[in-house]
């Protein structure tokens, strides 16, 4: 068993009357400024996970709630931020939405660079030689749209993976940029515990400490892959919604 998938769909609603940002309900913010969320699952849980098909009752309950709950933080509200509204000739005051698969964050410095310092990306982009002139310009094109936008969705998010330093992906965009932050769990990644407890039975485990077995630091494991959306406006409420699986990768 690779990974338990679902998958998923953010929802946001965007009511235009005062371009108000509101996923749909499911999780209501009564303290904006706090991280609202689901409990993660311990590593043991995860060695539960990976070795029992079907897992035990509760740590079942425990994974449907992770599985069906997103994680909402609204910290830039309580720090005051506003949206951008950029204004665009023709129409006037717009609000604009970018969306960027950003490969679970592996380049997130690069990233952060590009939604929040467009000459700062554009000047580390002429570094790179292979770069044609016309990807060159296109991306200079992109980037300067990317700064006005006051909705980010993002896919492929780490949370908790050790590709991408344990990292919280989405909260460290979200504090940089100064956005509040939806982010719900598409998929847990198992591969490496599932590998790593085929190894137990062949070693003596009261010995050996549990990175030595998976290849993984178990205090900050939590293998975590979605998708996130990143907005100026505060996030009053969000839902996930599962679509049907079709296919088992």
């Amino acid at each position: 068993m690779s990974s338990y998938t679902l998958h998923l769909t953010l929802c946001l609603s965007l009511f235009s009357s005062q371009l108000t940002a509101a996923a749909v309900t499911d999780v209501t913010s009564h303290n904006p400024a706090a991280l609202q969320g689901p409990s993660t699952l311990s590593f043991d849980e995860l060695v539960t996970l990976a070795t029992n098909d079907p897992p035990p009752a509760p740590l079942q309950q425990k994974l449907d709630h992770l599985l069906r709950t997103p994680f909402v933080s609204n910290e830039a509200k309580a720090l005051g931020v506003l949206p951008k509204v950029p204004h665009v000739a023709e129409f006037g005051p717009v609000l604009r939405l970018a969306e960027w698969n950003i490969n679970r964050g592996e380049n997130e410095s690069e990233v952060e660079l590009a939604l929040t310092d467009a000459n700062g990306f554009i000047t580390a982009a002429r570094k790179n030689a292979s770069l044609k002139p016309s990807d060159l310009s296109l991306a200079t094109e992109e980037v300067r749209e990317l700064q006005g936008s006051d909705v980010v969705i993002l896919d492929e998010v780490d949370d908790g993976v050790n590709r991408t330093k344990y990292q919280n992906v989405t909260r460290d965009l979200a504090q940089a940029l100064q956005m509040n932050y939806v982010y719900g769990v598409e998929f847990i990644e198992l591969n490496r515990i599932y590998l790593g407890a085929e190894k137990l039975d062949e070693i003596d485990r009261p010995n050996t400490h549990p990175g030595e077995i998976f290849g993984l630091d178990p205090a900050r494991y939590l293998g975590l892959e979605g998708s996130a959306i990143l907005s100026r406006y505060p996030i009053h409420s969000a839902r996930l919604v599962r679509l049907p699986q079709e296919y088992d990768w």
